[in-house]
């Protein structure tokens, strides 16, 4: 099929491929894996990339793939020991399973709830025992001397998304180039491709890559970072991070353009319910799809009440309009003090706070005393200091409030001590009061 122009049929099915696509993640319907299906694609992409098939841990939440992760390489450390032992039976899993336990959930106490560990051990339980330590014989534990114990950290995210590449994207992009007419390309480019990309890829990446999955994983880089786990690096490919690109070739698919055999069995890969993957030698540790999703008119994680985004392990986060904050913040506001702002050393998680309270509490909670007040560029700014000073520090604190020019947002940017409000807003800006001077506002 010669691709020249698009019919009104054609583009209403634009909309239905974009929606098909934000309706899988957002519906939070798909919440079950089919792992089957999940299996089969996870072992085609690493056979792929020249890997072994690995053995797929499935677990709850992208936080929970993580937990899984160090689990599992606590388990490796003492494989050789286990294997060296006459018997491997209920008493040896059972002490395994305690000191494993005991360790890691040591590490991420503070960063996981309890339900989310639980969850990740059965899910290692299951699938660890299942396919290594119930089945103990030459071959076996030749396999996991060599291939598991020596590189169960090595990741090979880089070697599926380069496989990925050669064998799906370039290749499909390069069917539907061919399938369009090439006497009409420079027309069809303008009309058709770019059109695609702006109704169907760029819609579904800016809602679920960019609005989702990077929001989560900020989070869960976060929630690693404050524990003492190793962060994984999750797979580049395999997860609701392709959705973009996918939905635009689901699009030339579904009207006839092409029928390529890769494209489509990576997309039954996503269609088997895989949230995100971390992809390592030997393991794939595999996610599902959130539970509950709840988001502002812009698309950005959001909820004034509760968490935003939740997993069926009990995994949860809380968003105010795309920015993640603590749960205390959303559920009890009530209980904030003056220290929780003062410590929140993040100006845009700070200005959340604010609009969570409201400018007057936030004001009263740190109470404030004006110094000085300016008018720059037709806006306020006013330097703040607190009437008492801070137990920790024995001294006052200083705050400068400004109105960013671009989103009439307000802020209240903790400064040194200073004698005028202009001087307080130029050193945000790393100037002096003479050194700052407004060329443009964007």
């Amino acid at each position: 099929m010669k691709l020249e122009k698009l019919t009104s049929q054609q583009e209403a099915k634009m909309l239905d491929v974009r929606d098909f696509w934000l309706n899988y993640i957002f519906s939070c319907k798909n919440t079950e894996i089919d792992k089957d299906a999940a299996k089969i694609g996870i072992d085609w992409m690493y056979e792929l990339a020249g890997h072994q098939k690995p053995v797929i841990i499935y677990v709850d939440s992208p936080m929970g793939c993580q937990y899984a992760v160090s689990y599992v390489k606590e388990i490796v450390k003492i494989l050789p020991n286990i294997f060296t032992e006459d018997s491997v039976g209920a008493s040896v899993r059972a002490s395994v399973g305690a000191s494993v336990s005991a360790s890691v959930r040591a590490s991420v106490r503070a960063s996981v709830s309890a339900s989310v560990g639980a969850s990740v051990m059965d899910s290692v339980g299951d699938s660890v025992w299942a396919s290594v330590m119930d089945s103990v014989g030459a071959s076996v534990r030749a396999s996991v001397g060599a291939s598991v114990m020596d590189s169960v950290g090595d990741s090979v995210w880089a070697s599926v998304r380069a496989s990925v590449w050669a064998s799906v994207w370039a290749s499909v992009g390069a069917s539907v180039m061919d399938s369009v007419g090439d006497s009409v390309w420079a027309s069809v480019w303008a009309s058709v491709w770019a059109s695609v990309r702006a109704s169907v890829r760029a819609s579904v990446r800016a809602s679920v890559s960019a609005s989702v999955r990077a929001s989560v994983m900020d989070s869960v880089m976060d929630s690693v970072g404050d524990s003492e786990l190793e962060f994984n690096s999750f797979g580049y490919y395999g997860g609701i991070s392709d959705y973009g690109w996918v939905s635009f070739y689901d699009f030339f698919t579904q009207i006839g353009v092409i029928n390529h055999d890769k494209f489509n069995q990576f997309k039954n890969v996503l269609l088997s319910g895989i949230y995100d993957t971390i992809q390592l030698n030997g393991f794939c540790f595999v996610s599902a799809m959130p539970t509950f999703i709840s988001r502002d008119n812009r698309g950005r994680l959001h909820n004034s009440d509760t968490s935003a985004i939740k997993f069926k392990d009990g995994y949860e986060l809380y968003y105010h309009h795309g920015v993640n904050v603590p749960a205390q913040w959303i559920c009890f506001p009530e209980t904030v003090t003056k220290e929780d702002i003062v410590k929140e050393t993040n100006a845009e998680k700070r200005r959340c706070l604010m609009e969570i309270l409201g400018e007057t509490k936030y004001a009263e909670l740190l109470d404030l005393v004006k110094l000085d007040e300016t008018v720059y560029n037709g806006r306020d700014v006013i330097l703040f200091k607190t009437k008492e000073k801070d137990s920790l520090i024995d001294d006052f604190i200083y705050f400068v409030k400004v109105i960013c020019p671009s989103t009439n947002r307000k802020y209240y940017i903790c400064v040194p001590q200073h004698s005028d409000a202009l001087t307080a807003l130029a050193w945000t800006f790393d100037m002096g009061k003479n050194e700052y001077q407004l060329l443009i506002e964007t």
